[in-house]
């Protein structure tokens, strides 16, 4: 019997400015997938996970890396960032032992006024105990705030 993983989300939601777009990119904290039970992450080569950014946001191309704990089931991951998706390639060879992946380093931003959306699986050849179709992996959202100088 598998557990779900457990999906933990950058801190958020991640506020961008909105007003002149595109908008800068902003950092966006990591997206860790930890397994709830061995064997949330079924055993597979070269299998993908396909996360999507939401209408009026994009990823900053050919940036962000995938890790995991060497030793652990996950014996290789890599990740290819476009302007929409976030495709990470992994393979699993067992089930034995607890597995976690980290995506860390994408950088966000708007494209258009569209207020919040959320990062969601959206396809992907690999099977995830809970991290199904439509999983969400982060939120966004605009504001029309500015930061303040600082002051000194």
């Amino acid at each position: 019997m598998l557990a779900a993983v457990t999906i933990t989300a950058p801190p958020g939601p991640i506020g961008v400015c909105s007003g002149v777009f595109p908008t800068p990119y902003n950092s966006l904290g990591n997206i860790v997938i930890t397994e709830g039970l061995n064997g949330d992450f079924a055993v597979g080569t070269n299998v993908t996970l396909v996360l999507t950014a939401p209408a009026n946001y994009e990823f900053l191309p050919g940036t962000g890396t995938v890790t995991f704990t060497a030793g652990q089931n996950i014996s290789s991951a890599s990740i290819v960032v476009t302007a929409t998706t976030i495709t990470i390639t992994y393979t699993v060879g067992g089930t034995n032992r607890a597995d976690a992946l980290t995506i860390s380093g994408i950088q966000v931003r708007a494209t258009a006024n569209g207020g919040a959306g959320n990062i969601t699986r959206t396809g992907g050849s690999g099977t995830i105990a809970g991290d199904a179709l439509g999983a969400i992996h982060g939120s966004l959202s605009q504001s029309s705030t500015v930061p303040a100088a600082p002051t000194g």
